[in-house]
């Protein structure tokens, strides 16, 4: 009986101990899945972490960005700074071509070795340099966001004449700026001559307007800051003849300069060897009237290319195209002078010229008889709704024509 009981006691016992194994191996998997739980969690959260340094919006990568616009922004100052130095330097507030390359190749790799090069590649305004590797390795700047104005070829200083100084008027020079075709060149030739400066302020009266009170014309600015944005010039040693008799140094652009023209010039000749209407059939039909006293200097220009608009529409009649006289703005020669910067004169742009003819002692014994000027110029200028203004010098004053009567042409420019 106590041996039946001693093996009753083993079987409970390995009972109770089989039950604990399996109740530590279940307890065993459950610490597994637990620690494989927490690794697929501390996965995840690493993922997550690794994406918020590294990702599109991550920290590192704004960083990165924030880091890499800071040294654009300070590349793109530092031009900034050099361009606006070269600008105070120049007149015109604007850079050659030459001068703007030797900013650019401080900073920038890559930079063309000549100016004509760089020149070419900024016709395209998307154009992109990129910095060098002191000033950061993936900066990458467009040309055309560092500098805007004007360039032109060349420097401003390799030319040895003399400069044209801003406090003196040359009035009465001749202007050399285009060669025998047109082209923007100067070819050591007179092409006009100065009548009027606008670095040298100047009022004066138009002459007998239509026989009534006398009338103003005035030009010219009164600021340095508007007269810094002129072009430069230089002057000739020696003088030269071509208006009639009229001996005078004559005035050229300077290399590689740029800005805004300065002077106003007439042509040496007539623009052909006829006489032409106004615009015969516009004869009670025009609408935009100049009063005698007015000041219309620099009006010329807009007055040429708005008549040829409205000659072409027909907008004050039909163009007349029998007899032997033709209308002034159907004429093929005048749109070829005007597609190159040439223009009618408007009524105080010729009288402008009538004083710088008549004053200072430069017109030589004869020069109208000697056929430096015809007797009678039309101006750009309305009257009134029958007339446009006119020169005569024959009576050396600013009246008006028909304009269904012919007289001769002569164009202007700005240089």
């Amino acid at each position: 009986m106590e041996k039946k009981n001693n093996q009753l006691g083993d079987i409970n016992k390995g009972e109770k101990q089989t039950k604990e194994k399996i109740k530590q191996k279940s307890n065993q998997g459950i610490t597994l899945i637990a620690l494989v739980i927490t690794i697929i969690v501390l996965l995840i959260l690493a993922a997550i972490s690794i994406s918020a340094l590294k990702g599109d919006n991550g920290i590192i990568t704004e960083a990165n960005e924030a880091k890499r616009k800071t040294e654009e922004a300070n590349v793109k100052e530092m031009v900034e700074v050099e361009i606006l130095k070269e600008q105070v330097k120049s007149r015109s507030g604007n850079l050659t071509t030459e001068e703007l390359r030797e900013i650019l190749d401080q900073y920038f790799k890559d930079v063309p070795e000549n100016a004509e090069d760089l020149q070419k590649n900024l016709e395209d305004p998307e154009y992109k340099l990129k910095a060098r590797d002191e000033y950061g390795k993936d900066i990458e700047l467009k040309v055309s966001d560092l500098y805007g104005g004007d360039l032109t070829l060349g420097t401003v200083d390799d030319d040895p004449r003399p400069d044209a100084d801003l406090e003196v008027s040359y009035v009465g020079y001749y202007a050399d700026f285009e060669d025998e075709d047109g082209n923007k060149t100067p070819d050591g030739k007179p092409d006009g001559i100065i009548y009027a400066d606008l670095a040298v302020k100047r009022e004066g009266t138009i002459p007998n307007p239509a026989y009534k009170t006398n009338g103003v014309y005035g030009y010219g600015y009164e600021t340095e800051e508007e007269k810094a944005k002129l072009k430069k010039y230089k002057i000739s040693e020696e003088k030269v003849t071509g208006f009639g008799t009229w001996e005078e140094k004559m005035i050229t652009l300077a290399n590689g300069t740029s800005g805004e023209d300065r002077f106003y010039v007439m042509a040496l000749k007539d623009l052909d060897g006829s006489e032409h209407y106004w615009y015969y059939n516009a004869y009670g039909h025009l609408d935009n009237p100049v009063e005698g006293t007015r000041n219309d200097f620099g009006e010329g220009k807009t007055n040429t290319t708005d008549m040829i608009q409205k000659y072409e529409d027909g907008e004050y009649g039909e163009p007349k195209i029998d007899g032997s006289y033709t209308d002034l703005w159907g004429l093929d020669s005048l749109k070829e002078k005007v597609s190159k910067g040439w223009f009618v004169p408007s009524k105080s742009e010729w009288a402008a010229f009538m004083t710088m003819y008549s004053e200072g002692g430069k017109v030589g014994e004869g020069l109208y008889q000697q056929d430096a000027l015809s007797s009678w110029y039309l101006s750009s200028s309305q009257c009134d709704d029958n007339y446009a203004w006119g020169a005569s010098f024959d009576y050396a004053y600013i009246t008006y024509y028909s304009v269904n009567i012919y007289y001769c042409v002569r164009l202007s420019a700005t240089f």
